[in-house]
C-alpha cells in the first residue's frame, strides 16, 4: 500500500470517525440524524463571521475560548504552526468522547497515523492476547457503541503540518459546543477550548 493511499484512506476513517459514523464495535448511525444540541455543521456561504484560531506542538489553541452569538454561522480558518499533524473538531462533550474512544480503538488496530508515527507500520497481530487486553478492546467497544447513542453532531478537519483548514459551524443549538484535537492523545493533554455565548 503506497503512502499516498494509506495517508488518504486514514483521512476517510477519521472523518468517519469524527462524525459518528460507524467504527468497529459501535452500532450503524447512518439511518438517523444526530441531535443538534449543539449546532450544526454550516456550509461556508452561510458564515457571517471568520475566526482565525492557530494551533502548534504545545497541544494548545490560540484563541482557547471564542465567543459566538446564538444563531451565528462561522467559519474557522484553521491554523497549523506546529511540525505534527492537529485536528479540530468541534461538538459536545459525548461527541468529544465519543471520537476519542474511536481513536484509541483505531490505534489499538493499527488503523490510524498521528503524522509522525504510522501506526499501520506495527505487527498488530503479536498485540497482547491476554484477558486484560481482551477485556481492554471490549470495554472500549461498549463504551464507543453506548457514547454512539448519545452523540450530538459534530465536525472535524484534520490539518497537516504547516497548512490550514477551514471549518463552518452553525450556531443553532441550544448548548454551547466544544473544541479540540484528538489526535495522538492530545486531548486528555489539555488541547481543547470552548464556545462562548456573546452577551449582547
Amino acid at each position: 500500500m503506497n503512502a499516498m493511499f494509506r495517508t488518504s484512506l486514514v483521512v476517510a476513517l477519521l472523518a468517519l470517525a469524527a462524525c459518528g459514523g460507524k467504527s468497529s464495535g459501535s452500532p450503524a448511525t447512518a439511518s438517523r440524524p444526530r441531535p443538534q444540541t449543539y449546532g450544526r455543521g454550516g456550509l461556508p456561504q452561510e458564515a457571517t463571521r471568520t475566526v482565525e484560531i492557530h494551533l502548534d506542538d504545545r497541544l494548545r489553541f490560540d484563541p482557547g475560548t471564542v465567543s459566538v452569538h446564538h444563531g451565528e454561522v462561522v467559519t474557522f480558518h484553521v491554523v497549523n504552526t506546529g511540525k505534527m499533524m492537529h485536528e479540530f473538531m468541534i461538538g459536545g462533550p459525548d461527541a468529544q468522547d465519543l471520537h476519542e474512544a474511536q481513536m484509541a480503538q483505531m490505534a489499538m488496530t493499527g488503523q490510524m497515523t498521528d503524522g509522525t508515527m504510522d501506526m499501520s507500520s506495527m505487527d498488530h497481530a503479536k498485540m497482547p492476547d491476554t484477558p486484560g487486553h481482551r477485556k481492554y478492546m471490549k470495554a472500549l467497544a461498549d463504551r464507543i457503541a453506548t457514547l454512539d447513542r448519545s452523540a450530538a453532531a459534530n465536525a472535524g478537519v484534520h490539518i497537516p503540518a504547516g497548512e490550514t483548514r477551514d471549518l463552518t459551524w452553525a450556531f443553532l443549538g441550544e448548548r454551547a459546543p466544544v473544541f479540540g484535537c484528538h489526535v495522538a492523545q492530545h486531548w486528555p493533554a489539555g488541547m481543547k477550548g470552548s464556545i462562548v455565548w456573546a452577551q449582547s
